[in-house]
């Protein structure tokens, strides 16, 4: 398949033809400068199911130039991607939401073994989740050029009665150029700011490189 026709990972049909799990094994997808790509699925038929496993492996998923993908996940699959560990998109103009919610529910989203976060130069987007994102394992995030954003919806757990941030988070890195626009941030805590002020980093953030990859669990084994 030519890389700049691909438009989605996989196609959903009322009816899956096989009856294996597609992208069960795999542990790491890349998704770079592929012009016509929408996004991991495309639906040919309303309500189409997702194979129970795919992606259940998956611990990374980086997306970058990749500038008609609008939404990353839909909010009934985010299930699926639990053991995600590492979520990178960066370069891509047409992202408005991250993990979508056209019912406008704020539902909560789980990952739980999330461990870093990288949002850089996504121009559109808007908003992260409706809902709270509860990632106890999250311990780096990095963010730039997501200036649409105007709430960060961090689950902030309790620790002896007092506003906590999450237990593994050591690092959040701010582009210095926009410490303005971190400072005007709204949180779900009036106090969230105060429990995150040690933890942030103003600097000048890299430039990542292009490239397409992904692996099997048994290419690794």
């Amino acid at each position: 398949m030519e890389e700049d026709k691909i438009e989605c990972i996989m196609r959903l049909e009322e009816e899956q033809q096989s009856s294996g799990v597609p992208f069960q094994s795999l542990e790491r997808l890349g998704l770079h400068s592929l012009p016509n790509l929408i996004g991991l699925f495309k639906w040919e038929a309303v309500a189409a199911p997702l194979p129970r496993g795919t992606f259940s492996c998956l611990q990374v998923l980086s997306i970058s130039g990749c500038d008609k993908i609008k939404k990353v996940f839909p909010p009934c699959l985010v299930h699926n991607f639990h053991n995600l560990q590492f979520l990178n998109l960066r370069d891509c103009g047409q992202i408005e939401e991250i993990i979508e919610d056209d019912k406008n529910e704020g539902a909560d989203i789980t990952l739980p073994r999330l461990k870093k976060l990288f949002l850089q130069n996504l121009s559109q987007v808007k908003s992260i989740c409706k809902g709270k994102m509860i990632c106890n394992s999250i311990g780096y995030i990095r963010l730039e050029g997501i200036k649409n954003i105007k709430e960060f919806p961090l689950y902030f757990p309790l620790l002896d009665g007092q506003l906590s941030h999450p237990p593994c988070l050591r690092t959040i890195q701010i582009d210095r150029e926009e410490k303005e626009w971190w400072e005007s941030l709204e949180w779900p805590h009036h106090n969230a700011k105060n429990v995150l002020q040690h933890l942030v980093k103003f600097q000048f953030n890299d430039k990542g490189t292009p490239g397409m990859y992904f692996w099997n669990k048994e290419r690794n084994a």
